[in-house]
């Protein structure tokens, strides 16, 4: 182990058609064995940007804050938000650990605008900022609570400071426990309280309880059964309900509602084992009962969202995301699904669908769900160890089997020298996905050339687009015992608010006493800005 000691760290050159060459100095002070301060100024031509982070460990937690101020030469931008020549940034994040029960932590992240991170980033590494968190949790025997306190941060300069939700407070409780004889029989308790308030457009309170009750048991014939019960008590109290938060006009005051729901599934698996592996057939098939809700809908939506119906929530109990709405009504779901293994190579394939009893639910728009039959639902995974990986999923229209979502990657070659491949294909579903179709391809590589050197690269296509490429990359690497070089070509076709297309080269260079040195030049004139270079490891830095 070197002892720390207080001196200059990895020095970095940077050039940039946005920024212009900028030097940055990091430098390191240990201000004692469980605290240090690194001070890192760059100047260029067009900015200058100082970045400051604090490490402090204590016996109970730790605490890291970074914050960086920004003074940049303004020129006149066509993008709305109207930047200030001095900008700023804080996050950093602590923990402490009261006792063997309860704990706190605090998130801090704010910029002073949306675009911060993204303009600075080839300079050091600064996340997109949005979240603030205040937060205590109790671990019990059995039991889990949670009390957060969240603020937010806009992101895009479209969106109205002043509508931004405030969560204070955010309360969750857990509970586990297995009361009765059977020890089969397992019960879980959830509740939790929700205040959103804003200096413009909706507030609301929100206090839901739900108890759940399951067990599993094997027949003698095999049969698998998982069953599930749920009762769900929900209570609200809103304010000025906004439009795109419920799609019926709700009036201000308290409204509750009850939701039960009951599910039993079964699982019938066949296995056939063989000198060199097994194979497995299970068919699936699932049964789930519970009320149409009226008012589903009226109540406004702060937290749930739906993902597309695919293998990993066509089986589920919920298939909406959150708490404010209802994955109401009675459906049946079955599907087959088999893994064959022989040696070391793996196979495995799942199809299922669902069938609604009831209408099918409004809160579910497009996702797969829209007629009493789902959509097709395909999955199939393949695994030759050292040669080839290659997975597709896809989602099939129950009428016509026509493709609404498909999905394939493969890699195919051994670790020194494969190539990957990445398709993705998906149908315009204006509600809550795409606007348009999207269709997309990836095609990259990689080969050690030899013990030292390795080349690699990859290209990215958007196929509905007039101009299909969106981007390309080649990296030529050299690494040996004292001494590492990478040179990274990038290319980019597309615009990202205001980063520009262009080609962008990034020679770095790493010396086992120096540390990193790095040279980023833009290649044309509308050159977007450079990817954003590595951290600092999270060890203690020492100083050469």
């Amino acid at each position: 182990t070197v002892k720390r000691r207080a001196g200059l760290l990895n020095p970095g050159l940077t050039s940039s058609h946005d920024t212009g060459t900028i030097v940055s100095t990091p430098y390191f002070y240990p201000i004692d064995p469980h605290r240090d301060l690194t001070l890192t100024p760059s100047f260029g031509t067009k900015t200058q940007l100082l970045k400051t982070t604090y490490r402090h460990r204590f016996t109970k937690g730790y605490t890291n804050l970074t914050g960086s101020v920004a003074h940049t030469a303004q020129k006149k931008s066509t993008h709305p938000e109207k930047f200030r020549n001095q900008r700023w940034h804080i996050d950093g994040m602590s923990e402490y650990h009261i006792n063997e029960a309860w704990r706190t932590k605090l998130l801090l992240n704010r910029a002073s605008d949306p675009v911060y991170g993204k303009r600075f980033s080839q300079i050091d590494y600064i996340p997109v900022l949005s979240t603030t968190m205040v937060e205590a949790e109790r671990f019990g025997n059995g039991d889990h609570l949670r009390v957060q306190m969240l603020s937010f941060q806009k992101t895009k300069s479209s969106e109205d400071a002043k509508k931004i939700p405030l969560a204070l407070p955010y309360m969750q409780y857990n509970l586990w426990a297995t009361p009765f004889t059977d020890k089969k029989i397992l019960c879980h308790y959830n509740a939790d309280f929700l205040t959103i308030t804003r200096q413009k457009g909706s507030n609301m309170s929100r206090f839901t309880n739900q108890g759940n009750i399951s067990r599993q048991w094997i027949s003698s014939t095999g049969l698998v059964f998982n069953s599930h019960s749920s009762l769900q008590v929900d209570g609200y109290w809103s304010e000025k309900i906004d439009a795109k938060l419920a799609t019926k006009k709700t009036a201000s005051g308290a409204q509750g509602r009850v939701f039960p729901k009951t599910s039993l599934d079964v699982r019938l698996p066949f296995i056939n084992r063989f000198d060199a592996g097994h194979a497995l057939v299970s068919p699936v098939g699932k049964i789930l009962f519970s009320p149409k809700s009226r008012k589903n809908r009226e109540f406004p939506n702060e937290d749930a969202f739906v993902t597309e119906l695919d293998d990993s929530n066509l089986l589920a109990n919920n298939r909406i995301l959150g708490k404010d709405r209802l994955d109401d009504g009675s459906r049946a779901v079955y599907g087959l699904q088999t893994s064959t293994t022989i040696h070391q190579t793996k196979a495995e394939m799942f199809a299922g669908q669902s069938y609604a009893l009831s209408k099918p639910a409004k809160t579910l728009p497009q996702i797969g769900v829209d007629n009493r039959r789902s959509d097709y639902v395909l999955r199939g995974n393949l695994d030759v160890p050292e040669y080839m990986t290659f997975t597709a999923k896809a989602r099939l229209k129950e009428k016509t089997t026509q493709i609404r979502r498909l999905e394939l990657s493969s890699k195919i070659g051994p670790k020194v020298r494969h190539v990957t491949l990445s398709y993705a294909k998906a149908s315009a579903q204006k509600q809550i996905f795409y606007e348009k179709a999207v269709e997309q391809l990836q095609v990259g590589f990689f080969s050690r050339i030899t013990d030292t050197w390795s080349f690699s690269g990859k290209t990215i296509h958007n196929l509905r687009a007039k101009k299909k490429t969106l981007q390309q990359v080649l990296n030529l690497a050299y690494e040996n015992e004292c001494f590492g070089s990478t040179f990274t070509l990038d290319r980019s076709f597309f615009r990202d608010q205001d980063l520009k297309p262009g080609v962008t080269g990034m020679l770095r260079l790493s010396f086992t006493n120096l540390g990193n040195i790095s040279h980023k030049r833009s290649l044309s004139s509308d050159s977007r800005p450079p990817r954003q270079p590595k951290e600092l490891d999270d060890d203690t830095p020492v100083a050469p």
